[in-house]
């Protein structure tokens, strides 16, 4: 039985636990007792994930040093934390898994100091460095309601999730990608990564992307806004913290975001233009992808970006007067190959996480409602499509690959007013029900760990439909969808795993 104490300093962090026996400094590293906090700490401010991620791997150190929970976690911080900071501090507690810890000041202000250099006769464990302060007596500061009223239960799942994404972030961000794994006993469980907007080039097809920090697994990217003009938010699914707005360099429609597999860089369409943009994961490094549509293509309409192979893309096509169009393309706008769909109305393409299979919905006519039948076709172009849903049972749409690609979640058209969620296996068999109402309910997308989704709906508490949307979480297994408090009279197709 022992309570932890963990010492974010303004250079250092260090963790000490208390038994009967007395207190001893943790090792939080077979090389040292403390950790840089540059890693959560910069002169732009705190990065929140960051420091989650940091906390929690100090807890789960004690755990397997001292083998069992501590009965009690305290956290200390610098004096010149303000507010806002300490919003920060208790979303990263959530996120840590620890939202009961509690927090006091630090004794005085730590000062920003150099580590002393390592004697080659000495251990660099055995420094000591001066970043480090008793702490004063206990002063608790906790938010003004308690973590256990304002936790969803949902968030522990979220928590994990994104703590599994600091882990294995350290994916390249092109070419043909592979997780990089990092052991358990590392001394960081975070990735360095490039400066905020830095560009990371493609070789295969001679593209440099703006990157940044990659987004906490519990972070989604969601188009908002009027119907004319919608601009891509980031969000969380904790809703601690308000999304932030990414305001793209050009106006109009800014819709159907997808993520890189590192999650460090997004492509989206503005509808304006009809073609692809760039920005990077914080919003920065915002420009063109490619400066036109392929010849013959017309409009892009909708993009996928499969983990497997991130040096291309599927596009849908559309131009008036001639069948939608599904192409394979470099991200410098090559064309690659084009897909057959056999249907002359198609939409809603993405890959499957292996990169050898297309979903998308079509239709046999132009007109009609949104909606056909789900179908997939091979990445390679070497086989037919398969038809896996019937539009008998009603118009389908918004086909989405669960991370491990054993699923399909789908919107399903039962009237005019009334769209519900379904799942099915990927051969098209075990359709069930994941979300319904008598509203719309609809644009499903994945959590990282495949447990949860995430759908757009029009919903009112009591089921009926409302004047705005907003974001549900389900869970896979049933439930009542939870909304985000992300309303607007417009909320469009978002993407949280990858789409």
């Amino acid at each position: 039985m022992y309570r932890l104490t963990i010492d974010i300093g303004v250079a250092l962090t260090s963790a000490s636990y208390e038994m009967a026996a007395g207190s001893e400094e943790l090792r939080l590293s077979p090389v040292a007792v403390d950790l840089p906090s540059a890693r959560f700490l910069t002169a732009d401010g705190l990065r929140t994930e960051s420091l989650g991620e940091t906390l929690r791997s100090v807890v789960q150190t004690a755990k397997q040093q001292l083998g069992e929970e501590p009965v009690s976690v305290q956290v200390t911080y610098p004096a010149s934390w303000e507010s806002g900071r300490l919003l920060q501090l208790w979303e990263a507690l959530v996120l840590a898994g620890i939202p009961d810890a509690a927090t006091q000041v630090a004794a005085k202000p730590k000062p920003t100091l150099s580590p002393p250099p390592v004697d080659n006769q000495q251990s660099p464990s055995s420094q000591h460095s001066p970043d480090h302060q008793p702490a004063p007596a206990k002063t608790t500061l906790l938010p003004a309601k308690s973590a256990a009223m304002m936790r969803p239960r949902w968030l522990v799942v979220a928590a994990v999730a994104a703590v599994g994404a600091g882990v294995v972030a350290g994916l390249l961000a092109t070419g043909r990608q592979q997780p990089v794994p990092i052991p358990a006993d590392a001394e960081s469980s975070t990735v360095s990564v490039a400066p905020t907007g830095t560009p990371e080039r493609t070789p295969d097809a001679g593209v440099e992307l703006p990157v940044a920090e990659p987004l906490a697994a519990r972070r989604f990217v969601v188009p908002r806004g009027r119907n004319d003009a919608t601009q891509l938010n980031v969000a969380s699914v904790s809703g601690v913290v308000p999304p932030r707005t990414f305001r793209s360099s050009v106006g109009g429609r800014n819709s159907w975001p997808v993520l890189s597999a590192d999650r460090r860089t997004i492509i989206y369409i503005n509808y304006v233009a009809g073609t692809l943009r760039t920005m990077a994961s914080d919003g920065s490094g915002d420009r063109a992808l490619i400066k036109s549509p392929p010849r013959g293509c017309g409009q892009i309409t909708r993009v996928s970006w499969g983990p497997a192979d991130q040096s291309i893309m599927v596009v849908e096509c559309r131009a008036e007067g001639r069948p939608d169009r599904l192409l394979v393309i470099k991200l410098d706008g090559t064309v690659v190959r084009e897909l057959k769909t056999g249907q002359p109305r198609i939409e809603d393409p993405m890959i499957s996480p292996d990169g050898r299979t297309v979903a998308y919905w079509g239709q046999d006519s132009r007109g009609g409602p949104n909606g056909g039948s789900i179908y997939t076709v091979a990445m390679d172009g070497s086989s037919e499509p398969v038809q896996l849903t019937d539009r008998k049972a009603g118009n389908d749409a918004d086909p989405a690959w669960s991370p491990d690609g054993t699923m399909i979640a789908f919107r399903r058209r039962v009237s005019n007013d009334n769209l519900d969620v379904y799942v099915m296996r990927s051969d098209g068999s075990g359709v069930r029900p994941v979300a319904t109402s008598r509203a719309v309910d609809e644009k499903p997308a994945w959590s990282p760990d495949g447990r949860q989704l995430m759908i757009i709906s029009n919903r009112d508490a009591s089921g009926d439909p409302d004047k705005t949307y907003d974001v549900y979480l389900v869970d896979l297994d049933g439930g009542e969808p939870e909304p985000l408090g992300l309303t607007a009279g417009v909320v469009l197709t978002p993407v949280w795993s990858y789409r």
